[in-house]
């Protein structure tokens, strides 16, 4: 059997004791160990030891010295290596334990976020001949349909009325649609956008005068707002301080007209025509009626136009009857024949020209030459006649012994 030495007092005892019988020293953990025999063995065992009474190591003194308590068993080395191993398989337990709840409470949590927030991971899946050509199922398709279509059941206007004094003057119109999760679209119409436009955010424009109805529909959901417009009409602004002769126009200052009844729009201006005021000095010899002259009688008379404080005027020549000319005329111009002359009586400004014609009675036009009396007030070249300076003069031709006549009265 193996010895212990005491490291105290070095006496050898038995390896089953705790302490050294000598000094009561309690074995250390590094107390060196001695092989030994039988006979030792029984001799130790058998071995009477005597206490010294009040020395160092006696177990009184030891007592004294850790305050009245023993000192603890020295544990034997199949006790020290036991407590690491049952220490080692709690930790692993608890370690263990933990890992599996972590573990479920991942699980847990997994599935809550899958099932409510990707609800679409646990609907089953259509065969394939069940999909579209954009590869999505028929019944997913109805599912996502079912799920985004919320019908709108009613829509709220903030006004019911709207009254506007003014154009271009702006009101917002709101349309509250219930419920306000619903997926159907809001839309503005106008019964009469002559009175007022909507947008579709709901701006409500006023436009003119009278009354509109602004509908507003959401799916099968429909509300009304009322629109009266009372715009007054803009007064209309006169810039008759700011006109000018060259836009009160007018296409002759001197012309003749043949025949009674004849007319003439004399007025080519800009201002309306209506608005201008038109006078005739004579109108036994003329009228005129919205920049238009009228051939009344034989005579000579001159128009007046008049707007703004402007004024401009035109002479008017008039020969009622046909071949009668008036007092400017030096000779009887009257035709004996069937024939008819385009022109008896003309009135040009220098540098202007007109062509002149002779028909017989079927209207078809002959071929004559035309003589001007005087070409240094007008000259003839086929049967067109230009005006050279101021004065008159008559073109003639004749024709199977009838001589037709035209007087020409050339102006500036």
């Amino acid at each position: 059997m193996s010895k212990i030495i005491c490291d105290v007092c070095g006496t050898s005892y038995p390896e089953t004791a705790t302490q050294c019988p000598i000094c009561g020293c309690v074995r250390s953990v590094d107390a060196r160990i001695v092989s030994g025999n039988t006979s030792d063995m029984e001799e130790e065992t058998t071995r009477v030891y005597n206490h010294v009474k009040g020395g160092r190591f006696s177990k009184s003194n030891v007592k004294r010295r850790n305050n009245g308590k023993m000192p603890a068993p020295v544990e034997t080395p199949e006790q020290r290596t036991e407590q690491p191993q049952e220490d080692g398989k709690k930790e692993t337990g608890v370690i263990i334990t933990t890992l599996a709840v972590i573990l479920v409470i991942i699980a847990i949590f997994t599935y809550i976020v899958l099932r409510f927030f990707v609800p679409g991971l646990f609907q089953g899946k259509p065969a394939d001949s069940n999909k579209n050509d954009n590869n999505v199922s028929v019944t997913d398709q109805i599912t996502d349909t079912t799920m985004l279509n919320i019908p709108c059941e009613e829509i709220v206007l903030s006004k019911t009325l709207i009254t506007f004094d003014s154009v271009d003057a702006i009101v917002l119109l709101n349309a509250t649609a219930n419920p306000a999760a619903t997926t159907e679209t809001v839309v503005f119409t106008s019964s009469n956008e002559s009175v007022a436009v909507v947008t579709q955010d709901g701006r409500v424009t006023s436009v003119g005068s009278g009354e509109a109805i602004i509908s507003v529909t959401c799916g099968s959901a429909k509300a009304e707002c009322k629109v009266v417009c009372t715009v007054q009409a803009p007064e209309e602004t006169t810039v008759e301080e700011t006109i000018s002769a060259d836009e009160l126009k007018l296409n002759r200052e001197d012309f003749t007209m043949s025949t009674k009844g004849q007319t003439w729009k004399l007025y080519t201006g800009d201002i309306p025509a209506d608005k201008i005021t038109w006078t005739s000095k004579n109108e036994k010899v003329a009228t005129i009626k919205k920049g238009v002259v009228t051939a009344v009688g034989t005579g000579t008379t001159t128009v007046h136009g008049e707007y703004g404080g402007v004024k401009v005027s035109c002479i008017v020549r008039c020969a009622a009857s046909v071949g009668k000319a008036d007092s400017g005329a030096t000779e009887d111009t009257k035709p004996k024949g069937d024939c008819k002359i385009s022109h008896e009586d003309v009135t040009i400004a220098a540098g202007k020209n007109f062509t002149l014609t002779l028909q017989d009675k079927d209207g078809k036009e002959l071929k004559v030459s035309w003589v001007s009396s005087d070409t240094s007030i007008c000259k003839v070249s086929g049967n067109t006649v230009t005006g050279v300076a101021k004065g008159n003069a008559t073109v003639k031709t004749t024709y199977k012994d009838v001589t037709y006549t035209c007087i020409v009265r050339v102006t500036k």
